[in-house]
């Protein structure tokens, strides 16, 4: 009878590991980006969480790795993470933990028209190009075991509204919730 308990509790643990759904992180937004990526984000069933102070206050510290509190999340969450090395850290730590990283591109940079604005909603990355290649460079090597990338570039105006729905899919095949969730949300539009 001990034995069929013991069998009982393990297999629920296997369960429970697997159904906890992994840490996603919003890498240096700015209002108008975190504004829409919170808005998508919402619409998907995640609620936004705080950063973990320990978390952000080794990350400054000579060395230090801290390891984020990943067994107790059995929610959707996303954390916005400010400038800085923290990511490193979170991602060193926690390997299932997913990035997504703002950015905006439009039609309207890549013709002559485009050139004379300097908006975010007009083609230019919401990050300095500095700070986006170093977490680019960063994570150019790391991938889950599928092979599919830890760091997602999310561009979060897109114009066009094929762009738009294209935007939803693939957002929501990086946060493993797969196409069904698009056709039964009616997902075309992202939010602005």
């Amino acid at each position: 009878m001990k034995l069929l308990f013991s069998l009982q509790a393990f297999f629920a643990g296997l369960v429970l590991a697997q159904t906890i759904p992994p840490s996603v992180y919003v890498l240096m937004p700015n209002n108008p980006t975190l504004r829409a990526l919170s808005s998508a984000l919402h619409i998907l069933g995640f609620s936004g969480s705080e950063l973990d102070v320990s978390l952000s206050a080794s990350s400054s510290s000579s060395g230090g790795s801290a390891a984020p509190d990943i067994g107790q999340k059995q929610s959707l969450t996303y954390t916005i993470l400010p400038p800085g090395t923290t990511y490193q850290n979170i991602s060193r730590a926690d390997p299932s933990a997913r990035f997504i990283l703002p950015i905006t591109r439009s039609t309207a940079s890549s013709s002559w028209f485009g050139g004379f604005f300097q908006s975010p909603l007009l083609g230019h990355e919401s990050q300095s190009d500095e700070d986006t290649d170093s977490i680019r460079a960063f994570f150019a090597d790391k991938a889950f075991s599928d092979g599919k990338p830890r760091l997602f570039e999310l561009d979060v105006f897109p114009t066009e509204s094929h762009a738009q729905a294209e935007t939803w899919v693939a957002l929501c095949d990086f946060l493993g919730l797969g196409y069904s969730i698009v056709e039964r949300l009616k997902l075309w539009r992202f939010p602005e």
